[in-house]
């Protein structure tokens, strides 16, 4: 977005102007949402057909060889 704005501005040198922008927060968070959900979803659908057990939440290493995740709804979990 902030390159967008600045390739704009910078266009007034070769005499290409446009209007201040107005943002949409709401319209730009769900098109990031959107994108998260499909690359997330790509992630799962890769796990299945390697047969690789998807977890999806929050995690934190214990130590050098165990993780420990905290999944929406569930309680934490020792891999």
């Amino acid at each position: 977005m902030a390159k967008l704005l600045e390739e704009s501005r910078a266009g007034q040198n070769w005499g290409v102007e446009f209007g201040e922008p107005k943002v949409d927060l709401n319209k730009l968070r769900g098109w990031k949402e959107s994108v998260v959900k499909k690359l997330t979803g790509g992630l799962g659908q890769l796990s299945k057909q390697h047969s690789v057990q998807f977890v999806q939440g929050k995690a934190a290493f214990v130590n050098s060889t165990t993780l420990k995740s905290r999944r929406p709804r569930r309680a934490a979990k020792r891999i």
